[in-house]
């Protein structure tokens, strides 16, 4: 909620949290995770969080039934350096629900992947991407990027197109 000018009180579960900011970018203090810094490209879903203080992050494992998902076998199975069977698993048809994942990109850069048609373009670019398959990995990226509006395929894009690795 807003108080004043840029200044906002959040509300959650654990506590009240305190952020002061300008869309973009945030300064603030969480219940849980303490003082952090936020940016991101508003209206996308890509943002930057960087803890003020090093604190341990909790989440919650997925559930049993999100584990037992096309979705998350395919994410599994390119995480596991199999690339061609994650391909496979995407190729078959409908993936179902199944849980975000969150996959570390760099030092302080986490992608979230959701089993929509962004999250299955961008593991399917990346599956193809290992396989040596760079021009199909380009033109699936490409696709999601115009195609679904997707942020994240058009940085994976950005990143094929300058001959660098995976982002998975």
């Amino acid at each position: 909620m807003k108080l004043a000018g840029p200044l906002r009180l959040n509300l959650s579960k654990s506590g009240l949290g305190l952020s002061l900011g300008v869309r973009g970018l945030h300064v603030g203090v969480s219940p849980k995770r303490g003082p952090y810094l936020r940016a991101g490209v508003p209206g996308t879903g890509v943002y930057y969080r960087k803890s003020l203080r090093p604190a341990p992050v909790m989440t919650a494992p997925p559930r049993s039934s999100q584990m037992e998902t096309p979705w998350f076998f395919a994410v599994q199975a390119l995480l596991g350096n199999q690339p061609q069977r994650c391909l496979s698993i995407l190729e078959r048809g409908p993936l179902g629900s199944g849980p975000a994942v969150h996959i570390e990109v760099g030092p302080d850069v986490v992608v979230t992947l959701l089993p929509d048609a962004c999250g299955v373009a961008v593991l399917r670019a990346e599956a193809l991407e290992r396989l040596g398959r760079r021009d199909e990995a380009i033109a699936a990226a490409e696709n999601a990027s115009v195609r679904h509006r997707c942020n994240v395929a058009t940085v994976v894009l950005a990143e094929l197109r300058g001959g660098q690795g995976g982002t998975a």
